[in-house]
């Protein structure tokens, strides 16, 4: 479903439009995604035709590319004191990486929402699918519910059907005493707590994919996050994060994701000592990493010539000169950070850093 919203498949399971390009670099992903995002949506078209002089379109699109590939998380605290030792020791590396171009952020917010909502139906309808399979045995299906509404560690159960609900209130307490399936950690959770309606609680609403204890607030299967999505599922349902394809902006709290800006401010400065001391990358890791980033910037070259090529071939003259832009764009990134890389190679490695 994903690959037929992006245009990379039709319904017949053919590849088309830019699926040579995500192809080729599969082992980017969500990368490879994102920058189908980017260019189906027009948005890197727009930065490559905006009135801004050519140092900065290269700038920009520099930019996006070290958000994309490469990147290097750093926690909030620590962003901030590298952050602030560059501005003490008058860096050249501005560490932190600025933010992406507002259309570009705009465009990668539609496209993770746009992902996760598909990953979230697909693994509902999977939800929906077991469910109906088990509701043909009706133990089967009283099992399941108990399970999904029963901690793991604690195995307290926040929500039992009604017949199993008369049988707990017919016993007079469950603590230290308890039946000796109950594991002891809620026996020492729970030694005073007659079973009674009061902890007995019923989720907000009815949900499918969703475990009841997150139901509790409500959302049902509604999920805002892929950490959301992968930490509220019921247990039977088991999700791989790695497996959607999702570029983060922001952290769970819905803070910017701070990220190293290593490869933007070697693209500007190509100081590789600056990196090392300044930004924190390791010598060897920060060589492999440009030397990644370069065979990116080639493989993203090449392909969009080819396919500027093909439709200056079918006549649209409108989709080829926007890509027209966008290919000499990247040219000159690719150029402007062979030419620092290649000095960089040249260099004897730094020894102890």
């Amino acid at each position: 479903r994903l690959l037929m919203s992006s245009s990379l498949m039709n319904e017949r399971g053919e590849a088309t439009g830019l699926s040579g390009l995500c192809s080729h670099l599969f082992w980017t992903e969500p990368a490879n995604f994102a920058l189908v995002a980017l260019l189906g949506s027009g948005s890197l078209a727009k930065l490559m035709s905006s009135k801004r002089d050519t140092q900065s379109k290269q700038n920009a699109l520099a930019c996006v590319v070290a958000h994309l590939f490469e990147r290097i998380p750093i926690q909030p605290n620590r962003a901030r004191r590298m952050r602030e030792e560059a501005i003490e020791t008058t860096s050249s590396s501005l560490v932190i990486l600025p933010k992406l171009p507002k259309e570009c952020a705009q465009t990668l917010s539609a496209f993770n929402a746009h992902v996760l909502d598909t990953a979230s139906q697909c693994i509902i309808s999977f939800a929906e699918a077991l469910e109906a399979q088990a509701m043909q045995n009706p133990g089967q299906a009283a099992q399941m519910q108990l399970e999904d509404a029963t901690l793991p560690l604690s195995g307290f159960t926040h929500y039992a059907p009604l017949q199993q609900h008369q049988q707990l209130q017919q016993q007079p307490h469950r603590g230290a005493d308890a039946a000796p399936e109950t594991p002891r950690l809620a026996s020492l959770l729970q030694p005073a707590l007659p079973v009674s309606n009061t902890n007995v609680w019923l989720p907000a609403q009815h949900s499918v994919a969703a475990c009841p204890f997150a139901c509790l607030s409500g959302h049902g299967d509604r999920f805002c996050s892929v950490a959301e999505l992968v930490g509220s599922t019921k247990q039977r349902i088991c999700v791989d994060a790695s497996a959607i394809p999702v570029v983060d902006l922001c952290d769970r709290h819905g803070q910017p994701y701070p990220l190293n800006a290593y490869v933007y401010d070697f693209f500007k400065h190509g100081q590789p000592q600056t990196i090392t001391c300044d930004n924190g990358v390791l010598d060897g890791d920060a060589w492999e990493s440009f030397r990644s980033i370069q065979g990116i910037l080639q493989a993203i070259s090449t392909s969009l010539e080819l396919i500027m090529l093909d439709l200056q071939k079918a006549g649209g003259l409108s989709g080829s000169k926007d890509m027209e832009m966008i290919v000499t764009g990247f040219k000159e990134v690719l150029g402007i950070f062979q030419r620092k890389f290649q000095a960089y190679s040249s260099i004897p490695p730094l020894h102890g850093l």
